[in-house]
């Protein structure tokens, strides 16, 4: 009869790689996301792509083109959620478009839409 406690039980190398895939398919996902995003493609179906292909995946999304009616200014990253910002008429400051006044003279403007805020209630 053996002794259970003079011989650990030892992790399988199966669950190590197994581990190790798994850990690279989060890494590789969430990077194939973000240039998904980037590019102004949809970022869960490329997520899938590199967590389950890895490395491959991501090369794959790199290689794809960037939508073509994307209107991201170059340099950001995100999906703008905001309007083009609206210029004062007395001293031309930019503006968000929803303003009331001008944070650059004070001067009284007319809103092109409607605050958040003023959405909320």
């Amino acid at each position: 009869m053996s002794d259970e406690s003079s011989n650990p039980a030892r992790m399988n190398w199966l669950w190590l790689w197994f581990g190790f895939y798994i850990l690279s398919g989060l890494i590789f996902g969430g990077l194939s996301g973000y240039v998904a995003v980037s590019k102004g493609l949809p970022p869960h179906l490329y997520f899938f792509i590199g967590f389950f292909l890895s490395v491959a995946g991501y090369v794959y999304v790199l290689t794809r083109a960037s939508s073509v009616n994307q209107n991201v200014p170059a340099g950001l990253t995100k999906v703008p959620k905001t309007y083009a910002p609206a210029p004062c008429e007395k001293c031309g400051y930019a503006n968000h478009p929803a303003a009331k006044t001008c944070a650059g003279c004070g001067t009284r403007l007319h809103p092109a839409l409607a605050s958040d805020m003023d959405r909320l209630g």
